[in-house]
C-alpha cells in the first residue's frame, strides 16, 4: 500500500537560520561600505566642543574629595560589659567634662567589689590583733629585760663587796668564788636579753611594715575594684557634643564596645583621600583651595598619613583664615590641592579627546572653521580645567576638546553646518542626506567648448565683486549637484505594528507598516539655488511600506522597503534599505 509523503515545509527554526544568513551578508555589505573611501567624517558643530589656545596663569593641581571632621574626637568604649539601665542624654546633646552618659549595670562586678571590701575589713582586723600581740610580746620582753638589768646589779655588788672581804680573810674562798661566778653569769644574761630585746624590735617592725604593706595593696585593689563599677557609668571625658550614641535600654554591652564619640566642636579639619600616585608630591604646608557659596576658602595640609589603603592614602587638612559658616561635621567638599607654583604656560582646555588621543595629537580647526585635522602634540602637567602644551599648538589656535569616540580613524573632520534628511533612519525611500537644497554649478565666462573646460571667475567691472549672478560657496565645478542641507528640517513618522505570519515566537522581531513623510528648508534660499524652498506643506515628500527589525545578538538589524511618492528631479530614491544598530 502507498504511503502519501506529505511536502515538507520551511520550519521556523529554518527560517530563522535563513534570515540570520541574510543579515550576516547584509552587516559585511554594509561594513565594507562604510569603511570604503577616504578617512573623513562629517561633524555637526553643535555637538562638539571647540576651544582657543591661549598663553595664562598655570598651576598644576588635583581634585579631590573631603569630608569635614571636628578638630579633635575621643571616643567612647566600654571600659566594663554590663547592661543598659539608664539614658542620662541623647545623641547630639552638648557635654560637660565628667557629665554622666548612660549607666551600665554588672551584677558579677558589684559582687567582686563587696568580696574585696570584706577581704579588706578582715585583713585589717587581722592586722589590730597581730600589732597588739607584738606589743604585749614586747612589754614582757621589756619586763624580762629589767629583772636581768636588776640582777646584774645585785650580783655585781655582791661580787665587788666579797671581792673586799676575800682580800682581808674575812670570808673564806668559796663564797668569793661564787659571787664572782653569779657575777659572770648576770653579766652574759644581760648580753642575750639585750639581743633577744633588740631582735624583737626588728622583728617587730618589720611585722607591721609587712602588715602595712598588705594592707596598702589590699586597699588599692578595693579602690581599683570601685573605680571598675565606678566605670560602669559611662561619663564625658572632655567638654564636647555626643555623636553616633549606640546604646538603648536593655541591651547588653561587652567590655571594649564603642558607645560613641565626642567630638569638641570648637573647629574643624577636613580628612582628604589622595591617589597613590601623588604621596611622593604631598608633604605638610601644602595648600588647597575650594569654592563654597560662591566664596572661596584655603585649606592647609597638616599631616600626611602614609599608611596606603585600596590604592589611596589620606591626610588632614585645617582651614587657613576664615572658616564657612554653617559647616557641619560629614559635608563633603571638592577640593584642588596645589601641587606647584603659579607659572605662565600655553593652555588647552580639558575635554574627552583625551581618552582617545591620550594628549599624543588633537584636531586642529582650519582657518576657515569648516574642517579639522590631526596635529600631533605633547602635553605636560594638568590641572582640574587645562592641560599645559608644550609643543605643537601656538597661541589663537582652535582645537576641538570634546570626545572622539565616534570619529574612528578619521583623519580630518568637515564640520555640518545645514540639517539633512533622507535615509533609512530618516525619510524611508529616499537615499541618505538627499532631500533638500542642492549645490549650484559656479557660473562660466567664455565656456571653451573645444576641450569643455570653463576658466575661473573673472571680474568685468574690476569692483572686487564678482559678476552676477554671485558666485555661490557650495558650488561644484562638475555637474553632481550635491545635497548642501537647510537650516530647517521637518520629519514625522506614522507607523501601524502587525505580526509576522508563520513565525510562533516574535519577541526579537517587530514588523510595522510605516507612512513617513518631511523634506529640508532654508529661510535664505537663492534664485539660483537648486531645490531649495521655505518651508512649505506642498514640498513635503512622501513615502509608505513595510519594515521587519530584528533583535540579534549582535544588535538591532532592520529592513525596509518602502515606496516614495513624489520625490523631486534631484532627490535619489532607493526601495529598499538596511540598518544595523537602529529601531525603527
Amino acid at each position: 500500500m502507498d504511503v502519501p509523503i506529505q511536502k515538507k515545509k520551511f520550519s521556523n527554526q529554518k527560517l530563522g537560520l535563513a534570515l540570520g544568513v541574510l543579515a550576516i551578508i547584509a552587516l559585511i555589505v554594509y561594513v565594507i561600505f562604510q569603511t570604503s573611501g577616504g578617512s573623513k567624517l562629517n561633524v555637526e558643530k553643535e555637538r562638539i566642543s571647540i576651544n582657543t589656545v591661549s598663553n595664562n596663569v598655570f598651576q598644576e593641581n588635583i581634585p579631590v574629595n573631603g569630608i569635614v571632621l571636628p578638630i579633635t574626637t575621643i571616643y567612647l568604649d566600654a571600659l566594663e560589659g554590663g547592661r543598659v539601665e539608664e539614658k542620662f542624654v541623647e545623641d547630639g546633646a552638648i557635654l560637660k567634662k565628667g557629665e554622666p552618659i548612660l549607666r551600665l549595670s554588672n551584677t558579677d562586678l558589684e559582687l567582686s567589689l563587696i568580696n574585696q571590701e570584706t577581704s579588706v575589713y578582715n585583713l585589717l582586723t587581722q592586722m589590730q590583733i597581730s600589732q597588739n600581740a607584738a606589743r604585749q610580746n614586747t612589754i614582757n620582753r621589756q619586763n624580762q629585760f629589767t629583772d636581768v638589768e636588776n640582777n646584774l646589779i645585785e650580783a655585781e655588788r655582791v661580787y665587788n663587796l666579797n671581792k673586799r672581804l676575800y682580800d682581808k680573810g674575812a670570808i673564806g674562798r668559796m663564797d668569793y668564788e661564787s659571787s664572782e661566778n653569779n657575777y659572770n653569769y648576770q653579766k652574759e644574761r644581760m648580753k642575750l636579753s639585750k639581743q633577744v630585746l633588740s631582735e624583737d624590735t626588728i622583728s617587730s617592725k618589720l611585722e607591721v611594715n609587712q602588715a602595712r604593706n598588705s594592707y596598702a595593696r589590699t586597699q588599692s585593689a578595693l579602690e581599683l575594684m570601685r573605680k571598675k563599677v565606678g566605670d560602669l557609668v559611662v561619663r564625658a571625658p572632655i567638654d564636647g557634643q555626643l555623636t553616633s550614641l549606640d546604646a538603648e535600654i536593655g541591651q547588653s554591652i561587652n567590655k571594649g564596645t564603642r558607645l560613641g564619640q565626642v567630638d569638641v566642636v570648637s573647629g574643624y579639619k577636613v580628612r582628604v583621600d589622595i591617589d597613590e600616585h601623588y604621596i611622593s608630591r604631598i608633604y605638610n604646608g601644602q595648600t588647597g583651595t575650594f569654592t563654597l557659596n560662591n566664596k572661596t576658602y584655603t585649606l592647609v595640609i597638616k599631616k600626611v598619613f602614609t599608611q596606603v589603603t585600596n590604592g589611596r592614602f589620606q591626610v588632614d587638612m585645617k582651614f587657613e583664615g576664615d572658616v564657612p559658616e554653617g559647616i557641619r561635621r560629614g559635608q563633603n567638599l571638592q577640593i584642588r590641592v596645589a601641587l606647584s607654583a603659579e607659572k605662565e604656560a600655553l593652555l588647552i582646555a580639558k575635554g574627552g579627546f583625551f581618552q582617545k588621543t591620550g594628549g599624543n595629537w588633537i584636531f586642529k580647526v582650519s582657518e576657515d572653521g569648516n574642517t579639522a585635522y590631526k596635529v600631533n602634540i605633547r602635553l605636560g602637567s594638568q590641572n582640574t580645567e587645562y592641560y599645559e602644551v608644550l609643543d605643537g599648538l601656538n597661541p589663537g589656535d582652535k582645537v576641538v576638546t570634546s570626545s572622539y569616540d565616534s570619529f574612528g580613524d578619521t583623519e580630518e573632520t568637515p564640520f555640518f553646518q545645514n540639517f539633512y534628511a533622507g535615509g533609512p533612519r530618516s525619510l524611508r525611500g529616499f537615499e541618505s542626506n538627499t532631500l533638500g537644497p542642492r549645490s549650484t554649478e559656479a557660473p562660466c565666462y567664455e565656456f571653451n567648448y573645444s576641450e569643455g573646460t570653463c576658466p575661473n571667475l573673472i571680474d568685468t567691472d574690476a569692483d572686487g565683486i564678482v559678476d552676477y549672478p554671485y558666485y555661490n560657496p557650495y558650488a561644484n565645478s562638475n555637474t553632481q549637484r550635491n545635497p548642501i542641507g537647510g537650516n530647517i528640517k521637518i520629519e514625522g513618522s506614522l507607523q501601524l505594528i502587525f505580526r509576522l505570519p508563520f513565525i510562533e515566537d516574535q519577541r526579537s522581531m517587530r514588523s510595522a507598516f510605516f507612512f513617513d513623510f518631511g523634506n529640508v528648508f532654508s529661510d535664505n534660499c537663492k534664485e539660483y539655488q537648486i531645490n531649495c524652498y521655505k518651508p512649505a506643506i506642498e514640498d513635503l515628500r512622501y513615502s509608505y511600506g513595510v519594515g521587519v527589525t530584528w533583535i540579534t545578538g549582535f544588535g538591532p538589524m532592520s529592513f525596509a522597503i518602502s515606496k516614495p511618492t513624489n520625490a523631486g528631479q534631484f532627490e535619489e530614491t532607493e526601495e529598499f534599505q538596511f540598518t544595523v544598530g537602529n529601531v525603527f
